[in-house]
């Protein structure tokens, strides 16, 4: 499958790797040279590498992205069952392996109630998942599961929620240059 090279997967694993193959590979976005994970399969169901600058992603998930890049911190965006096992049918939106954390953006649908019609859990259901997602973390060996409140979409609101939590504590963010995250 010629054009997942175009999507950022390297003529090696193209050569080694059947496009079937669950085999995790790192990609290179050609769009913004960001590198990520990747099952090889998933490219070729989904035509696509998922990368933060494409559309699909919030843009907390980007704006976090961003932070994590600019602090030279590997990491793994959208972990699943693909990863480990125990997250069964959940997703977490970030996971630093060397830290042993897990980072979740958390939207407005997950601070307030949403009407009748709204695409999105109730608030009760969302956060009732918000719990049952952390305690499955924990429960199998995280030792961070870090909420970062994105209920507004903006830098400022973003940046503080960053500034005020446990992420504060564990890098220094004294040189981040925000609006480059947002």
């Amino acid at each position: 499958a010629r054009w997942m090279i175009d999507l950022g997967v390297s003529i090696e694993d193209a050569k080694n790797y059947l496009p079937s193959s669950v085999k995790n590979v790192v990609v290179t976005c050609p769009d913004c040279g960001a590198e990520k994970e990747y099952v090889l399969n998933n490219i070729y169901t989904n035509k696509s590498i998922g990368c933060i600058c494409s559309d699909g992603k919030s843009y907390p998930e980007k704006f976090i992205t961003k932070l994590l890049l600019l602090l030279g911190i590997k990491f793994k965006a959208q972990l699943s069952k693909a990863t480990f096992n125990w997250c069964e049918s959940k997703k977490y939106d970030f996971y630093i392996p060397n830290i042993n954390a897990i980072i979740e953006a958390h939207g407005e649908q997950h601070y307030e109630e949403h009407g009748v019609n709204s695409k999105f859990k109730t608030l009760e259901e969302e956060q009732e998942n918000d719990r049952f997602k952390e305690e499955l973390a924990l429960a199998n060996g995280i030792d961070k599961y870090i909420i970062i409140d994105c209920r507004y979409s903006n830098v400022e609101w973003i940046k503080n929620s960053i500034l005020n939590s446990k992420l504060n504590e564990m890098f220094d963010l004294s040189n981040i240059d925000w609006t480059e995250c947002g």
